[in-house]
């Protein structure tokens, strides 16, 4: 893992830090750059993926290694942050805090004590006052993917299902901010 005081990997230093075994483009570069906040080892693992199975692959998906990673590292939180960190990458990558703890329904002291986790374990950073992001886009979509699906005929898959309950929070707590539900990226 990155070390606390070495500098993110720029995008012009991936594939310098790669296995790829062919080129990687600037604009590849740059998202996975982007997507993995340039930590090299998710780097490593996402440029692994991008060689065995394609661009759109390492778009979408996480890498297994990174994966597993990140789910050692939610499970070790208190089930109550599982649960709010997960409600919050259906939102997106980025929330207001009011609007987490609407969709939530959490009581003020489990919400901060399930945003301070997140924070503490480096899921999790805090862009500005009152607002949360993830602090890479795999975190969010480990989270995101991670939540049960529905098998029953007919029946909504769980994240779709979610997010519908999160358009009244957000429409009231910010009303300039899109009311889709965030793409998995």
């Amino acid at each position: 893992m990155q070390d606390a005081a070495e500098e993110p990997a720029h995008p012009g230093d991936l594939p310098a830090q790669a296995t790829c075994t062919s080129p990687v483009g600037d604009q590849s570069a740059a998202a996975i750059a982007e997507r993995t906040g340039g930590n090299p080892f998710f780097i490593k693992e996402t440029a692994r993926l991008l060689d065995s199975e394609g661009a759109q692959a390492a778009a979408t998906e996480v890498p297994a290694g990174v994966r597993d990673v990140l789910r050692r590292r939610i499970a070790r939180l208190p089930a109550a942050a599982q649960t709010i960190l997960a409600q919050a990458a259906v939102i997106g990558t980025e929330t207001d805090t009011g609007v987490l703890g609407e969709v939530a329904g959490a009581d003020e002291n489990v919400l901060l004590d399930a945003i301070e986790a997140g924070l503490l374990t480096g899921l999790l950073t805090e862009p500005a006052a009152g607002r949360i992001r993830f602090a890479h886009a795999l975190v969010r979509d480990t989270l995101y993917q991670s939540l049960s699906r529905c098998a029953a005929p007919g029946c909504t898959p769980g994240p779709v299902r979610r997010s519908s309950g999160t358009a009244p929070a957000r429409r009231r707590l910010s009303p300039t901010t899109s009311l889709r539900r965030a793409p998995i990226q």
